[in-house]
């Protein structure tokens, strides 16, 4: 599909360390990224009544962008045009320290310090995880916010046994209320 192949070369300019985006330049790249996920791929899915799990959405921009500097305001606005108003029913956040987590990341990256957001320095991402949390907590959100910690000595196995519970138990609530309407 076209459109994948599209969004891969977004998430390229994103990553790759040799590319030096403003911040302004990112934001419009992972807004495009959402746009275009969005319409070609999420709501044809859930028009067709399929649950879409997806790994990082609006909460994702909101969080990583409010850290560079733009205002929690603009980045909403623009996050709605570029979502038509999409929300997750559900976010599960992985909470770890910052320092633990930029390892795994750095671990898995395909480039050798780490992609441009690993990059990015300890400040930036304790600023990020800060961020997370405290919108996860907010009387606004965690309604649909869910945070696990998956500090060591907790294993991948408990982790996604408690993700799976939590989406399980999503799933099972939406559906009952469904055959109760």
């Amino acid at each position: 599909c076209s459109y994948i192949q599209e969004c891969v070369k977004i998430r390229e300019l994103l990553l790759d360390p040799k590319n030096e985006l403003t911040p302004t330049a990112e934001l419009l790249l992972f807004l495009s990224d959402r746009a275009q996920h969005v319409e070609m791929f999420i709501r044809k899915q859930l028009d067709q009544g399929v649950h879409v799990i997806g790994d990082r959405f609006s909460d994702s921009t909101r969080i990583y962008q409010c850290a560079r500097g733009f205002s929690r305001s603009k980045i909403d606005m623009l996050l709605e045009l570029a979502t038509g108003g999409l929300i997750p029913d559900l976010t599960i956040l992985l909470d770890v320290p910052t320092n633990i987590g930029l390892e795994r990341a750095k671990a898995k990256s395909i480039f050798k310090n780490g992609d441009r957001m690993e990059q990015a320095g300890t400040r930036f991402h304790e600023d990020v995880r800060h961020g997370f949390l405290k919108l996860a907590e907010s009387l606004a959100e965690r309604h649909r916010f869910v945070v696990i910690d998956t500090s060591p000595p907790k294993t991948i196995e408990e982790t996604h046994e408690k993700i799976v519970k939590h989406i399980s138990k999503k799933l099972w609530v939406k559906g009952s209320e469904e055959e109760n309407d």
